[in-house]
């Protein structure tokens, strides 16, 4: 008797223990920074895209399709300032095509004093004609007066073409509009591999000003529109920040065909995607380094009230009583959840978020406020596995028989058919049974051992 009451009391004890610990540990509430909530984090709720700063922007300079280059004065990656000669056209040939113009207007010009001096000769020829033969001589001098005016039409346009030539010949050194350095130089009339458009002849990055190049997918192009604004992080300090708007996006010129299968399914015309580059111009570029990489992410009110140096904002959803004493569900010391008191600021319509001036900095995490959150539960970081997920034994008494079988202690039995472990009685010191009229079963306390305590059916009284 004595030993099947030490088996119940051991058991109960136990279960009474594994009770105690699962309620008092719960499901993991899981849990994300200020910091990734804001899109500072590596885990953002706004989209970001990768970017470099590049110099100022980039020039380009053609030449004349209809002039022969007679000298090229630069190679990629010289040095150029503004006013340097980048190359020279070739001079002679224009000349002497100046020459042949100015002829070709010299010999209208005799022509029409020829037109004119037969106006002349027929006016008289009229006066001395009779009735008759009057409107013959009016039709040919209106016929010579008509010639006359075409003459003097492409005399006119003959003289813009020699005032452009002469223009060219004065201007026969090409010089470069800036200062920067030449990219590159297209000798050959090279093309765009993508387009087939002709390259111009040459490229120069001014310096300056420094700008940002990213690069968007097409799926993504609604993103974008030119002006729209947009914020410049450091990849390696969040807290390192630019602001500036999209100068444009060149959707003539893709930075990449992907032809990769996209989604795992099979390839055609709706699953390929191409990169286009755009360019930030940005309102400051103080800290910011020629190479360096960032991440561009479109301005959507989170910067709102920062650059003014106040509280950054959060979103609505993530605050409890905002009509009263407003708070949020905080991680505390120690890992578990706590009602954290806020003190809020201004309210961002746009973005449906609230200034938060005390209680919590972009370092603390917090949880989305539902069924599980309640004080001192137990937290679950990003990337940490989710332990609701596993899946609990069948039958609840499985489990009871592993890992309590020790030397000396007994042979362990299953549960499940009011067999316990066997201990012997002896090793509990003080213990004392006893089976009442009703038939529940005392464990008391020997005067020898006050530590144990007293169990009476299956609910712990001490």
């Amino acid at each position: 008797m004595r030993n099947r009451a030490t088996k119940v009391l051991l058991a109960v004890v136990c279960l009474a223990i594994c009770l105690s610990g699962c309620a008092k540990s719960g499901p993991k509430v899981p849990v994300v920074s200020v910091s990734d909530i804001l899109g500072i984090g590596s885990v953002g709720m706004i989209n970001r895209y990768a970017g470099i700063v590049e110099a100022g922007e980039t020039v380009k300079v053609n030449k004349d399709a209809n002039l022969q280059i007679a000298e090229i004065a630069v190679e990629a990656g010289d040095a150029v300032s503004k006013g340097q000669v980048l190359f020279s056209y070739e001079t002679e040939s224009l000349s002497i095509e100046v020459e042949r113009m100015q002829l070709e207007i010299e010999q209208m010009n005799n022509t029409i004093t020829t037109q004119k001096s037969q106006i002349t000769t027929l006016e008289k020829d009229q006066k001395a004609a009779d009735d008759a033969n009057k409107l013959q001589y009016t039709l040919q001098i209106q016929q010579i007066q008509l010639d006359i005016k075409e003459t003097e039409y492409k005399i006119a346009s003959k003289q813009k073409e020699i005032d452009q030539a002469k223009a060219k010949l004065a201007d026969a050194n090409v010089l470069s509009p800036v200062t920067g350095h030449i990219k590159e130089v297209n000798a050959n009339g090279e093309t765009n591999p993508q387009t087939g458009e002709p390259l111009p002849f040459i490229s120069i990055t001014q310096e300056g000003d420094f700008r940002v190049r990213g690069t968007v997918n097409e799926m993504n192009a609604s993103n974008f529109a030119t002006d729209m604004p947009v914020i410049i992080r450091s990849r390696t300090d969040d807290s390192l920040m630019w602001t500036g708007t999209v100068a444009s996006v060149d959707w003539e010129n893709p930075v990449q065909s992907n032809n990769m299968m996209m989604y795992g399914g099979p390839q055609d015309e709706m699953t390929t995607s191409s990169k286009y580059p755009f360019y930030v111009r940005l309102n400051s570029d103080d800290g910011l380094m020629l190479g360096q990489h960032v991440f561009i992410e479109p301005e959507q009110g989170q910067m709102a009230g920062q650059e003014e140096g106040d509280g950054f904002y959060l979103p609505s959803y993530y605050i409890n009583d905002l009509d009263s004493d407003p708070w949020v569900w905080a991680v505390n010391g120690k890992d578990k959840l706590e009602k954290r008191p806020l003190v809020l600021g201004n309210y961002n319509m746009d973005s449906d978020s609230y200034e938060i001036m005390e209680g919590l900095s972009l370092e603390d995490f917090i949880a989305y406020p539902d069924e599980n959150c309640r004080e001192g539960a137990p937290v679950r970081y990003p990337g940490e596995p989710d332990d609701s997920e596993q899946t609990e034994p069948e039958n609840p008494e499985e489990g009871f028989d592993e890992g309590f079988s020790e030397e000396g202690v007994g042979e362990t039995q299953d549960f499940g058919e009011g067999e316990g472990f066997e201990m012997p009685v002896d090793d509990v010191p003080g213990s004392v049974i006893a089976e009442g009229p009703d038939g529940t079963i005392d464990s008391g306390t020997s005067e020898t051992d006050p530590g144990v305590a007293a169990v009476q059916g299956t609910e712990a009284v001490g």
